[in-house]
Order: C-alpha cells, then sequence, then structure tokens
C-alpha cells in the first residue's frame, strides 16, 4: 500500500525529449525531467508561461514549446525558469549505452487490451519497461527530496502530486504497476537496484496523467526537458548548446550534501560512454558543468551514491 496523507505539499510535473525507443531508427536520447512546486504555488503556473511569452507576437498555440521557440526565446524561457521558485530534475538517457540490453524481468509485463474500430481486442504486450524505469530513476529523486524538505519544515514526510506529460506509448497504469512491483520486490528482499522512490510520499491516487497542452506546469517541465536535450543532442539539432541548461544551474534541486550530480541532474545507463561510442567534447560540457565528469560517468563504471 502506498502512505496517503493530508492534501499534497507538492507537485512534479513530469515530461520528457526524444522517444523511449530502442531501435536504430530511434532517437540518440531520451530526457525525462520534472518542475516540482509547493502546491501553494500551482495557481501561479499560468501567469508564469504568459510572462515567458509576453515577448511574442500572433501566437497561434496557447501553450509553450521550447523546441518550437526562437532562439532568443530558449535563452528567455530558462532565464526565467531559473529565476522561479522551483526545483528541477532531469535524467539524461543514452540510449546507444542501451544497444543489445535486455531486462528480461522488467519486460515480462502482462498484456493489455487494444480495442480496435470494430470493438473487437487484441492483447498487446507492454513493452514499455525502458520509459518506466528511466521515469522511476527520475521520481526516485523527486520523493527524496519532498521528504526531505517536508520532513525539515513539517516535522513529517508529506505527500507529493504526480502529473505526467501525456504521450503516444505512455500508460499511466503500466507505470503505476511498474512502481508497486518496485516496492513488492524491496520489501521482500529481491531489488536488483540500489534506490527505490520514498514510498512515504507517494499516494496511487496522485499519480495521474494530463496533456502537456493544457496544463503549465507540464510545459516548464519542457523547458528543462528541452534545454538539456539541446546541450547533447547533436544528431536532432547539429550542434550542441550547453547555454539553456547551464541557465537552470540555480534550479537544479541538491541533494543533502549539496551536490546536483546523481541527484538534479543524473544519467542512465552509466557510464556515458561505452565501447565505441564517444561522446564529442561538446556534448561532455553540460555533464562536466554539473558534476558528472568522473570515471563512474564519462570511464568505466564506478560506484556512485546519492545523499537523500
Amino acid at each position: 500500500m502506498s502512505f496517503p496523507q493530508k492534501a499534497p505539499a507538492f507537485i512534479a510535473f513530469i515530461d520528457e525529449s526524444g522517444d523511449p525507443g530502442l531501435k536504430l531508427t530511434a532517437s540518440n536520447w531520451f530526457i525525462p525531467s520534472a518542475v516540482l512546486v509547493r502546491a501553494e504555488n500551482e495557481h501561479l503556473l499560468q501567469g508564469w508561461i504568459a510572462d515567458i511569452k509576453k515577448p511574442m507576437k500572433n501566437q497561434k498555440r496557447a501553450d509553450l514549446h521550447f523546441t518550437k521557440l526562437s532562439l532568443g526565446m530558449r535563452k528567455r524561457a530558462s532565464t526565467m525558469l531559473g529565476s522561479y521558485p522551483v526545483r528541477c530534475f532531469t535524467n539524461i538517457s543514452r540510449k546507444a549505452n542501451m544497444v543489445n540490453y535486455r531486462n528480461l524481468k522488467a519486460e515480462n509485463r502482462p498484456a493489455r487490451r487494444v480495442y480496435q474500430d470494430d470493438d473487437t481486442w487484441i492483447l498487446k504486450p507492454e513493452n514499455d519497461w525502458f520509459q518506466n524505469w528511466m521515469t522511476k530513476v527520475l521520481v526516485e529523486r523527486v520523493t527524496w527530496y519532498c521528504a526531505r524538505r517536508s520532513t525539515r519544515e513539517y516535522g513529517e514526510p508529506r505527500s507529493a502530486k504526480i502529473v505526467i506529460g501525456s504521450r503516444d506509448g505512455f500508460y499511466i497504469d503500466s507505470f503505476i504497476d511498474y512502481l508497486k512491483l518496485d516496492k513488492e520486490n524491496e520489501l521482500a528482499g529481491k531489488d536488483t537496484l540500489k534506490f527505490h522512490p520514498e514510498w512515504r510520499v507517494l499516494d496511487w491516487e496522485q499519480i495521474v496523467e494530463a496533456p502537456a497542452a493544457s496544463v503549465p506546469g507540464l510545459q516548464l517541465a519542457d523547458i528543462v526537458c528541452g534545454a538539456f536535450s539541446h546541450a547533447v543532442d547533436k544528431k536532432r539539432y547539429g550542434v550542441c548548446d550547453a547555454t539553456y541548461a547551464k541557465a537552470l544551474s540555480k534550479v537544479m534541486a541538491r541533494n543533502a550534501r549539496e551536490e546536483q550530480a546523481d541527484f538534479g541532474v543524473t544519467a542512465w545507463p552509466r557510464p556515458l560512454t561505452k565501447g565505441n561510442r564517444p561522446l564529442d567534447p561538446d556534448q561532455l560540457d553540460i555533464f562536466r558543468f554539473y558534476g558528472l565528469g568522473g570515471e563512474a560517468w564519462l570511464g568505466r563504471p564506478g560506484p556512485t551514491f546519492s545523499a537523500r
């Protein structure tokens, strides 16, 4: 069971850049990111979006999408987000590290019913384990932060609402089941990874999905996704520009030791360089800026542990 609390003290909005596919035709990077706000500040988010977009004329879109902004507006969006009372998290996944990788335990998921136009249905095996895994890594950091802050401020862990942007191939029920299985495995001593979400701040009823176009918090999360995507995704943009991701440095979350590496900014799987797939110097810039430049991240695998 989860641990439902009073009204949520925090709301985490999660969006992602790239796609979770592991085929050669898929994107090189998959970057789920989160913006965490106090629940009492949720009413401010629409105004923040409006302020960011103020210089834009003749807007056809009511929402904000980072990659569709001009260079100047991208800088404005990331700089302004970096000044708001929020905390941000990102998990940068380089999918070249996943070539030929399989997680049979994660892939062994039940099939789901897919209804067709004639009202018949077929069973389609769920194959979203990679997206669920990378999003869980993000949720771990978010919930650790929420538990630490709420305990310090309220004397007890307070729950956090999790709002995830809707997209093709993502199923909220599957993700919640994935988290529940992770908790069961931890309690039974069958877990294979060291870290898990802070269960005391998670309430299954407070994990929801929503369309990004109608949720200002998800549009803020899109700024984080886009900023870090521009810093590493040379295939997509032609060049790497870490300016936007660096502009967020004041709001990228820190752990109990005041470190951003492996907390506000992390990367999976590690190391980032593997086999004959080195990263270019301009791609490495943002990792080194946020403290992910050691051997555990860029060289041979090594132990790294997060202080909650």
